[in-house]
């Protein structure tokens, strides 16, 4: 511990002052021994609360199987999931992640991607799964090193497997936004 702060005191940024005594919190600061909030409790503030007070109230659908306190959101919202095509697909192996993975001591307990989820195998199933969400987006990536393993050389099957995930969730209704790069190179 730096000489000078006792056991327990915060650290501050060099420069940064204390706020004066008896000033009140920073806007969504926490008062001492406050409790924190958690998910669905009453201090979390909810989307509806926000709204122009000329606006009518978000229309709620009593009587239905959604939970209570659900709304609709505007027309054309989009609400989905999210892939990684490396860390969903599995056997990415044209990566530079995989090889930098292979070596021993990378990664805690040795773990490895390896098949992931076997997402490249299984997609629509996670499809299916999106559309009974009542999702209408997903954003999926393509892995570069998958459908260019080598310089100048692409993959057909590869290109022609992500041309039938697109394919699969438009056809259930789900807009796919496709992400050109994540993290990976080949």
């Amino acid at each position: 511990m730096p000489a000078g702060r006792a056991p327990g005191t915060p650290r501050r940024r060099s420069g940064a002052r204390p706020p004066p005594a008896g000033s009140p919190p920073a806007r969504g600061a926490r008062r001492a021994g406050s409790p924190r909030p958690s998910p669905g409790s009453a201090s979390v503030s909810r989307p509806d609360r926000a709204r122009h007070r000329d606006e009518p109230p978000p229309t709620f659908h009593a009587g239905r199987s959604e939970p209570s306190g659900a709304f609709r959101f505007p027309d054309g919202f989009l609400w989905g999931t999210a892939t990684s095509a490396y860390q969903v697909e599995g056997f990415n192996t044209h990566a530079d992640w995989w090889e930098w993975e292979q070596q021993p001591g990378r990664i805690a307990a040795g773990g490895r991607s390896g098949a992931a989820c076997n997402w490249w195998q299984a997609a629509e199933a996670d499809f299916d799964r999106m559309a009974a969400l009542g999702q209408n987006a997903h954003r999926l990536s393509v892995e570069w090193s998958r459908i260019e393993p080598e310089p100048g050389r692409w993959d057909e099957a590869a290109l022609a497997r992500y041309r039938t995930m697109v394919s699969g969730l438009r056809a259930r209704g789900i807009t796919p936004m496709v992400t050109l790069h994540h993290f990976t190179f080949p």
